[in-house]
């Protein structure tokens, strides 16, 4: 906004100074007041005289600025209204305020003389020319010429007029600022009072939030208090609980590491005479095929051409009986061949089922000792039958018959009670 501003008129009246545009419409309208009798004058003299066209242009000028000064105004140009009024009022060539020394003397020869009286003492003043041959000029522009050489009664009375309407100017000037200060006086102790009050309202409503905050805050203090203690017990349990989950893994670990070489062995044993019951299966297959075979189509035949071409030759039944037995004799021998073939293969069997469940005992023994499941109590029971002694897997009654005489004939004196007793 251009308000306020200042402006120094060229034909006097001392500074004026502007607030608001209200100050410049009260300007305004004195001006148009005080110079309206100008258009009408102007423009019949003007009709009549040629020499009059300054004043007609004073005139126009006059109303030109106004409109336009109006006109920024009432738009909300304030900037632009300033820079009409101040072109116009600082020109050498602008009407003078009627407040000022000028003005005043107009205005006394429009009283005293008219309107032809005052536009020659404004043609004076502005050193324009004037109607010589119209009496009433010519006494405006004496009136004027005492004016500005400071003689004559009309001078002395528009001096007078001139610094009166100053002074009253003034004196309003002095009641608008003297009202601006009580205002502003009325306006410093309400500001005062109003913040005085609201100073008062902060420093309680301060207060009130201070408790309240203060009141929250160790309320959620409290809360985190409680809430890390919990947490901090949480912590603790876990990690007592992890450090026994530690203990007990190592403990599973040092036992694991122990069994260990317990599981291989008895894996690689269950390997071993799963191994030898294979070969043992095979070769006894490999035996027991041969023997058949040979015994169906050969042995047999053999055994009977023998027979019959010794009993043909020597024609003694004796020599088939010995031939009979003979036969049976290596038969036998073959059977117990067999039988322990097979009787190898089932101890190995029996041999490799041991050490599999040995290794799975053990390591079942580990899972469970994992889970914390074995009690101390029970381990000496699972290591006694983990650690037993391992029998060698053979059958002590595989030995070969005793076919003596002296064997044979013990056997058949024992009878079958005897063979109860063994």
């Amino acid at each position: 906004m251009a308000f306020p501003f200042d402006i120094t008129p060229a034909h006097g009246g001392g500074l004026l100074r502007f607030r608001n545009a209200d100050d410049v419409f009260k300007l305004l309208d004195r001006m148009h007041v005080g110079w309206n009798w100008l258009g009408v004058a102007a423009n019949r003299e003007n009709n009549r005289y040629s020499r009059n066209s300054e004043a007609v242009n004073a005139w126009n000028a006059l109303n030109q600025t106004v409109s336009n000064i109006r006109s920024n105004l009432t738009g909300g140009n304030p900037e632009s209204a300033e820079s009409f009024l101040r072109n116009y009022l600082e020109r050498a060539d602008s009407l003078p305020l009627p407040e000022t020394i000028s003005g005043s003397l107009i205005a006394k020869v429009l009283e005293d003389v008219g309107d032809r009286g005052a536009l020659g003492a404004l043609a004076a003043i502005r050193h324009e020319r004037f109607d010589g041959d119209n009496a009433d000029q010519v006494r405006g522009v004496t009136m004027a010429h005492e004016l500005l050489s400071g003689t004559g009664k009309t001078a002395r009375q528009s001096v007078q007029a001139g610094l009166a309407g100053l002074v009253a100017r003034f004196a309003e000037q002095q009641q608008l600022v003297e009202d601006w200060a009580d205002d502003l006086a009325r306006r410093v102790a309400t500001t005062e009072l109003s913040g005085r009050q609201r100073l008062s309202r902060l420093l309680k409503a301060g207060v009130r939030a201070r408790r309240r905050f203060t009141r929250r805050t160790n309320a959620h203090m409290d809360h985190l208090l409680q809430a890390s203690t919990e947490r901090v017990d949480q912590i603790e349990t876990r990690s007592n609980e992890a450090i026994a989950r530690i203990d007990h893994t190592d403990e599973v670990y040092k036992q694991h590491m122990a069994l260990k070489g317990p599981v291989t062995y008895w894996q690689g044993k269950a390997r071993q005479h799963r191994t030898a019951a294979l070969i043992a299966c095979l070769v006894g297959l490999a035996f027991a095929a041969t023997v058949v075979t040979y015994i169906y189509w050969d042995g047999a035949y053999r055994l009977m051409d023998l027979v019959k071409a010794t009993v043909k030759e020597t024609h003694l039944w004796q020599v088939a009986y010995v031939a009979l037995t003979v036969a049976a004799f290596l038969l036998a021998i073959a059977f117990w061949i067999g039988r322990l073939i097979s009787r190898t293969y089932v101890s190995q069997s029996h041999l490799a089922l041991d050490a599999e469940e040995r290794a799975t005992m053990v390591q079942t023994y580990l899972a469970l000792a994992n889970d914390d499941k074995v009690a101390e109590g029970d381990r000496g029971f699972v290591l006694a039958s983990l650690f037993r002694s391992s029998s060698d897997g053979l059958v002590r009654d595989d030995g070969a018959p005793d076919l003596s005489l002296a064997g044979v004939v013990s056997r058949l004196a024992a009878g079958p009670s005897g063979g109860g007793k063994s």
